[in-house]
């Protein structure tokens, strides 16, 4: 099925069945599609409107992967944050409908701002806007992220090991000589001795039985500031579609990691962003002392967001022109060389404490 014919099918069963996903639409209304850009997945967007309502909704295409997801539609695990959170400003969209014989989804559109955009605009070139108001943000935020894990299914007790490193081997792999990046990695000089000591610090780990627990919940998968929305003193999280029961570390540092980068994307101030990176770890773990074993999964993951970055920048920066990519990939090889190698200092001593 084309897209057009499924918007057209999808935009008739909202048409039958808007009354019930808003009861308070008074009068006739229409139902216009807008045009929708920036996901992987099929999504449209509509607005139901008369002169007195106007109100958006998503249409997204629901695949459940066997690998991931748990088994469950995203609509599903919006039903149970929505239904098991009782902090009013914190949520998830407001699923409306599931239609099953077009495997889609239904949510109302969120009003507001994305977190990636707030940042940026009070911090871009040096400017410290509303410090107070994001800082209370990212608290939200966090505190999003420690209810949404403490409503997982899953809650197991593990030891770190290899099947959960498969995305930080794929990340290593590529940086060290994907066959189409390899002449940009090599023509911007990338240490790959840091890469080298990375994978050691991984196979000393499972070569030693070393036994680092970690707390296996349903993660989100994606917890990045471009699936958060801010509207006033409220924050929603978007995109439950990743899932899997693997270490909640993973979402903390993917959070972290953007938090680490932006400054350098924008010309920010970065005291003001560990002071972001520090506000979002007291409210998550509620000021209560991290374990070693936390801090040195916290490490790990960091490694594994800040290489998932890296390789994503030098995509970009092999579609530039040799020069402007020359420049930018200086720029941050010496900053991802910086925080690489502050990693492994603090993962050696924790391992030579043990």
């Amino acid at each position: 099925m084309d897209d057009t014919c499924l918007a057209d099918l999808i935009k008739k069963h909202i048409q039958k069945h808007a009354r019930t996903y808003f009861p308070e639409i008074n009068g006739d209304f229409v139902i216009i599609r807008k045009p929708f850009k920036g996901s992987s997945f099929k999504i449209f967007y509509y607005e139901i409107k008369n002169e007195k309502f106007v109100k958006g909704i998503f249409a997204k295409s629901s695949p459940v992967f066997e690998n991931r997801n748990v088994g469950l539609t995203e609509l599903q695990h919006y039903y149970r944050f929505n239904k098991l959170n009782n902090i009013p400003q914190i949520a998830c969209p407001r699923p409306l409908d599931y239609v099953n014989d077009l495997n889609v989804q239904l949510t109302e559109a969120v009003s507001g701002e994305k977190l990636s955009n707030i940042l940026v605009k009070n911090h871009r070139f040096f400017k410290q806007n509303n410090l107070h108001y994001i800082s209370s943000i990212i608290q939200l935020c966090a505190l999003w992220l420690r209810v949404f894990h403490s409503t997982s299914k899953v809650n197991e007790e593990a030891n770190l090991n290899s099947q959960y490193f498969n995305d930080t081997y794929q990340y290593l792999s590529f940086l060290k000589g994907h066959q189409k990046y390899r002449k940009t990695i090599n023509q911007y000089g990338f240490d790959k001795r840091i890469l080298d000591n990375i994978t050691g610090i991984l196979c000393y780990i499972e070569k030693n039985r070393t036994k680092i627990s970690c707390t296996c919940k349903n993660r989100h998968g994606d917890f990045g500031f471009s699936n958060i929305i801010v509207n006033n003193d409220t924050v929603v999280v978007l995109d439950i579609d990743s899932i899997r029961n693997e270490p909640v570390e993973q979402d903390i540092t993917g959070f972290l990691v953007n938090l680490e980068l932006l400054p350098y994307l924008c010309a920010a101030n970065t005291s003001i962003f560990d002071h972001y990176k520090n506000v979002f770890l007291e409210t998550y773990f509620d000021k209560t002392e991290v374990s070693k074993d936390t801090r040195f999964c916290l490490h790990i993951y960091e490694l594994q967001a800040l290489l998932k970055t890296c390789a994503h920048h030098y995509v970009v920066l092999n579609n530039k022109q040799f020069f402007v990519g020359k420049a930018v990939a200086i720029y941050f090889q010496h900053i991802y060389s910086k925080k690489f190698l502050k990693l492994l200092l603090r993962l050696q001593k924790l391992l030579s404490q043990r």
